[in-house]
């Protein structure tokens, strides 16, 4: 199907419809366990194929552009944003949408986005629409390995008054840190190359519970390592 093709009769509910399925050049999933995690990605001048998302969702929007949102029937609606940054990204709860299309109106910038969706029925009210974001590099499908909760130490430095980490105070605890993770976007990588050396390479990325997800394209060196 073209771009700007309407769908047919009884596509409403057609898995084949599907975000990820009909328009995987924008909807990425890069983490799939109860819920549905799917990094959007709109390119300057790009036009989404007609697709739905049939699940209540929390869309994080990191980078705005005007967007033209195309509906089944034909009708066209040119949103306005509220400006998005990856420090302070737009959040808003979606009813499931549905069969819909977006283009980015915007010449430079890239829409980017993070999409959750919940399996199953989320307790909290879901109030309104708000489509946002932005991203000038394409994400791939890397998952980091599943990490048990760091132990607290100190550095080893005798003769510099740093005391052992059974002793002293104010060592803080893993929560301190993943709150930090949480609310992060971008986290520094440090892979071995074949010969050993290290390589370091700041990603793009998001936290779920103590599951790094990172936005590196899979063929990309510190994403095969």
């Amino acid at each position: 199907m073209a771009d700007g093709d309407l769908p047919p009769p009884g596509a409403e509910h057609d898995p084949a419809y599907d975000g990820a399925t009909a328009a995987p050049a924008s909807h990425v999933v890069v983490y799939e366990d109860g819920q549905r995690e799917l990094l959007v990605v709109v390119a300057p001048g790009q036009r989404e194929p007609f697709h739905h998302h049939l699940r209540r969702s929390e869309m994080r929007v990191f980078r705005s552009a005007p967007l033209r949102y195309y509906h089944a029937d034909g009708r066209t609606d040119d949103l306005s944003q509220s400006d998005a940054t990856p420090d302070r990204p737009v959040v808003a709860q979606l009813d499931p949408e549905p069969l819909h299309a977006v283009e980015n109106l915007s010449e430079r910038n890239t829409y980017y986005a993070l999409r959750i969706e919940f399996k199953v029925e989320s307790a909290r009210a879901a109030a309104g629409v708000s489509l946002v974001g932005g991203s000038d590099t394409r994400v791939g499908d890397t998952s980091l390995a599943v990490m048990r909760e760091p132990t607290r130490s100190r550095p080893y430095m005798p003769g510099y008054g740093i005391h052992p980490p059974d002793e002293g105070s104010g060592l803080l605890p893993w929560s301190w840190a993943e709150q930090r993770l949480h609310s992060s976007h971008t986290f520094w990588v440090v892979t071995l190359w074949p010969d050993g050396r290290p390589h370091a390479m700041p990603v793009w990325g998001v936290w779920r519970t103590t599951t790094p997800r990172s936005g590196s394209p899979a063929l990309s060196g510190h994403g095969r390592r």
